[in-house]
């Protein structure tokens, strides 16, 4: 596990510098976006971390976030929240909440191609950023996955979007809403537990995983489940992993491919189908194989 001191400040700074300066943000000739005064057209998918918000997450059940109260730098013990004097100013020369302790991709999250192929894939860091910025592509499955809790987007999903919308262009972020934001913080209901402790949760289908790759040339792909895959997949379709399944994973990470993976994401019902431009703003880990992330979405 790595031990990392989580600052948003940059982030804060570079969103308010957008809005201030109007700049928009374009991936083709046809289609731009602009960041409204005040971020009205902003749309924040990542869920906050809480102190208290253990086992929400995958990498909570591995790896639990560790909040330290306290901190050894040389000599000095330095405790957390930091104190101040009577003026209002930090004893020890700065001022600092919390130290967090946690595994590299906690929460939402992206994944780079090294978390499923290790050596042979990307880290967060070798992106360009052009690949954390993308349209969105909505697939609702809200309807299907309450009568199938173990539903899967099929290449007839996309297809069906497509007659609406358009071809999905490259470099799209495709999105699965199945509606499990609804019940964050609720984690049987969630994961979908059933009376034996198996997780049900929607996910895309290999077929999908591989037209989106082979044809559509995505990318990311995102959804506001645990995992790209259905939980139904990930026990029945076993790969030579080591430890778990992710056969969508193993398709569309499997370099050349590279496509990120977006996991955890929130707020995904207050997005059009289509018209959205994503921004996912990984923590940038030398060497990372995941980033915990704030999540953006311009609406047009």
């Amino acid at each position: 596990m790595r031990m990392r001191k989580i600052i948003t400040s940059g982030l804060i700074c570079m969103l308010i510098c957008l809005l201030i300066i109007g700049v928009a943000l374009c991936t083709s000739s046809e289609a731009n976006w602009t960041i409204k005064l005040g971020a009205t057209n902003v749309i924040d998918l990542s869920y906050p971390l809480y102190k208290n918000n253990e086992g929400m997450s995958m990498s909570d059940v591995y790896i639990p976030l560790d909040i330290r109260d306290e901190i050894t730098l040389g000599s000095k013990t330095i405790p957390f929240p930091a104190t101040v004097d009577d003026n209002g100013y930090p004893v020890n020369g700065f001022y600092a909440r919390e130290i967090y302790g946690m595994l590299e991709g906690h929460g939402t999250h992206v994944e780079a191609s090294s978390h499923g192929f290790g050596e042979l894939g990307r880290n967060i860091d070798d992106y360009p950023l052009s690949r954390f910025i993308g349209p969105a592509v909505v697939i609702n499955i809200e309807a299907k996955a309450v009568k199938n809790p173990d539903y899967e987007i099929t290449v007839e999903d996309l297809r069906v979007w497509e007659k609406k919308y358009g071809k999905i262009p490259d470099g799209a972020c495709v999105i699965l809403f199945s509606g499990r934001g609804k019940y964050w913080g609720d984690k049987e209901t969630y994961f979908g537990m059933d009376a034996e402790g198996k997780a049900h949760y929607p996910g895309f289908s290999i077929e999908a995983a591989k037209f989106l790759v082979k044809d559509r040339h995505i990318s990311m792909m995102a959804t506001d489940c645990p995992t790209a895959e259905s939980a139904l997949q990930k026990r029945t379709i076993k790969t030579e992993r080591a430890f778990g399944s992710a056969p969508v994973r193993d398709i569309v990470q499997c370099p050349p491919n590279d496509v990120i993976i977006i996991e955890y994401l929130a707020n995904v019902e207050k997005l059009p189908e289509s018209g959205a431009l994503i921004i996912a703003a990984p923590i940038n880990f030398v060497d990372g194989a995941q980033g915990t992330a704030r999540i953006l979405a311009v609406l047009p």
